[in-house]
């Protein structure tokens, strides 16, 4: 879900990192995280080598002052000239209590090379995920000083009916408060009636009860992989026996026909729209953590969780 807050703080101080060291001319670094990487937690050092020599990389370390200690990649990798080799690792906890802010900030890679050599150089996150990671690791960490939130129940619809969601609150005890703005769509489902951000405007405090609110929603498309339940699966189902009797008519080939028919599984199916599972929830967006009367903003806008 993707959350926005503002919670008071103390002035930041950056983390003491050692002076950076240049790598051999024509040799370069990036940052960047692949879409299989976003789940696990994982992010990619591509190392570019430009030079006319191969590159023995024999560790990596990363250190970033948005996260708690450093990742180290202790594997042996070989980049040949003129190649670029994408090396991977897992990204330490989210720094979320005294971390400087992004001005201050660095983040560097330290390469351990083949022959005792050791080169420590800035790296840029061409892509900003790793402000993205901290922004919404350090939201969840604040936000439990007050509740924690939680789709608790889902009960399906026959078509045209909305679908329900509930959002459950459960306050944590503590002295601040958190409001909570709206929920955003997916690309999957959205809210029926509305296609904006579905708006609460609840603001709870630690020593609240636990509340429960009902979200209605619709599939914003209506193929299986949005719609996953009986009346999909039977389509398909369905569908599939079709495409199999004509291809016994039309002659056998490998996954498809001497007609050169695209495999099964690879064609549209169509359902009609109405809600029976979802396989994704909607996005609980902008949440605003509120510290005490007066004090002073923490976290900035555009926080995701």
């Amino acid at each position: 879900m993707t959350l926005v807050s503002a919670l008071a703080a103390c002035t930041p101080q950056p983390i003491p990192v050692p002076a950076a060291e240049p790598l051999h001319a024509g040799i370069h670094v990036e940052l960047f995280q692949l879409r299989s990487d976003v789940a696990e937690r994982g992010a990619q050092v591509r190392v570019i080598n430009g030079s006319d020599i191969d590159l023995v990389i024999t560790s990596l370390t990363f250190a970033d002052d948005w996260f708690v200690g450093e990742a180290v990649r202790d594997r042996t990798s070989t980049i040949p000239a003129g190649r670029a080799v994408d090396l991977r690792f897992d990204l330490p906890e989210s720094a979320c209590e005294d971390e400087p802010d992004a001005a201050s900030r660095t983040s560097r890679v330290t390469l351990d090379l083949e022959g005792g050599g050791t080169a420590t150089v800035d790296v840029a996150d061409l892509l900003g995920f790793t402000t993205l990671i901290h922004q919404k690791e350090c939201l969840r960490h604040d936000l439990a000083r007050v509740a924690t939130l939680k789709w608790t129940a889902f009960t399906p619809s026959a078509a045209p009916l909305p679908a329900e969601l509930q959002l459950g609150t459960t306050p944590s005890g503590g002295t601040e408060s958190a409001a909570l703005v709206e929920v955003q769509t997916t690309n999957l489902p959205q809210f029926a009636d509305q296609p904006a951000p579905f708006l609460l405007a609840l603001t709870v405090t630690g020593t609240d009860a636990a509340t429960l609110l009902s979200v209605p929603i619709v599939p914003l498309r209506c193929d299986p992989h949005a719609v996953n339940g009986r009346q999909a699966r039977h389509r398909v189902q369905r569908a599939r026996r079709g495409r199999r009797r004509l291809r016994s008519r039309r002659g056998r080939g490998p996954r498809g026909d001497a007609r050169g028919d695209p495999p099964l599984g690879r064609r549209p199916v169509r359902v009609r729209p109405g809600l029976t599972g979802l396989s994704r929830p909607p996005a609980l967006t902008r949440l605003s953590p509120q510290g005490p009367a007066g004090s002073p903003a923490r976290r900035s806008a555009g926080r995701s969780a």
